[in-house]
């Protein structure tokens, strides 16, 4: 029988970090295709909205507020699976719902991260895109005054929509990059001997492949 039994829950510092470095590992060196996708998006065009120059624009706003975005969500997921783990009836303890419960954990943790994330869409969005007759994109700080004039809505503008197309990946996403973890071939010995280094690479692998 192989157990999904989690073990200890990892201090929330130990899930903060390793979401700040997912971020950091994902979100700084894709952000010029994320630039060059939002002004392909733009409706006064690609060309018009900065084309290919300063594709950099907006990733202040990524620092500041995206990559803790990350680092929320991994640690609202470790809390939540632990607590799934805990708190949920004895019938739905055995392996088989594990992935339900992996599930409804990354649900849980991606719409807490969204509070954090949507800011910072709309943020990036607003410095991606160079208006037609300027040629240099706003700071981040002017940014922010004009996103602020808005309301706090200016700031949530497409919360639902983007909650409505995270969940459903993270649904996927993650109940499958955990079960990639635990049928690694590799899983069972390195758990056994303690091999952070190798349950490390696991997790790479199934990364990669998830």
């Amino acid at each position: 029988q192989r157990g999904r039994q989690l073990g200890p829950e990892p201090p929330a510092s130990v899930s903060l970090m390793a979401g700040l470095a997912a971020g950091i590992a994902v979100d700084i060196p894709l952000h010029p295709l994320d630039t060059v996708k939002t002004r392909m998006q733009a409706p006064e065009g690609f060309l018009n909205a900065g084309g290919f120059r300063k594709v950099w624009s907006g990733l202040s706003a990524v620092l500041v507020v995206s990559v803790p975005g990350s680092a929320f969500f991994f640690v609202v997921y470790e809390c939540a699976r632990h607590f799934l783990e805990r708190r949920v009836p004895q019938v739905l303890q055995d392996e088989k719902y594990a992935i339900g419960r992996d599930a409804v954990a990354a649900s849980v943790a991606d719409v807490s991260a969204c509070v954090v994330r949507v800011p910072c869409e709309v943020l990036k969005q607003r410095m991606q895109a160079i208006g037609p007759g300027t040629g240099t994109p706003p700071n981040f700080r002017e940014t922010v005054r004009r996103v602020s004039t808005e309301g706090v809505r200016g700031f949530f503008a497409g919360f639902g929509a983007m909650a409505m197309r995270e969940v459903p990946f993270a649904l996927i996403q993650m109940p499958l990059f955990e079960e990639l973890k635990h049928r690694h071939p590799w899983a069972a010995q390195a758990r056994e001997r303690g091999d952070t280094g190798q349950l490390g690479l696991i997790g790479m692998q199934a990364g990669c492949v998830g």
